[in-house]
């Protein structure tokens, strides 16, 4: 019996740390509206929007920076993003946000953070916007 009470033992603490190590470990996800928004309210982040000048002129998300996607300068420009703060990336849907997200990781980011659905998913849930 304390044999396999050891077993289980050093099974739920292997899990354990597994799980903690996981959940810890800088990269990002996609996260949807209003998980987004809390992260971007309450933490020094770099907010993203990767969408067209004429898009992001339509309406965007407070605090934004605009760097277009299909700006063939994209790569060389967020790159001389701070590596140290995380990115809140989103686009239109979440396609080119989603794209923007894995090069920035491939470019040293460590946390990078899409918005699910995009400002459409962000619109709503009647969050707000700024033109």
């Amino acid at each position: 019996m304390k044999k396999v009470l050891l077993v289980f033992s050093i099974v739920f603490t292997l899990v354990g740390i597994l799980t903690s190590c996981n959940a810890q470990s800088p990269g990002g996800s996609d996260l949807k509206p209003n998980d987004f928004k809390a992260h971007v309210d309450q933490t020094n982040v770099q907010l993203l929007d990767v969408r067209t000048p004429e898009e992001y002129s339509a309406g965007h998300i407070k605090g934004s920076v605009n760097l277009d996607w299909y700006d063939a300068a994209f790569k060389t420009k967020a790159a001389t993003l701070d590596k140290s703060k995380p990115v809140y990336v989103y686009c239109a849907v979440g396609g080119r946000s989603a794209q923007a997200k894995n090069l920035l990781q491939s470019l040293g980011f460590t946390s990078v953070f899409n918005l699910s659905g995009g400002i459409e998913a962000w619109k709503k849930m009647n969050l707000p916007i700024e033109k």
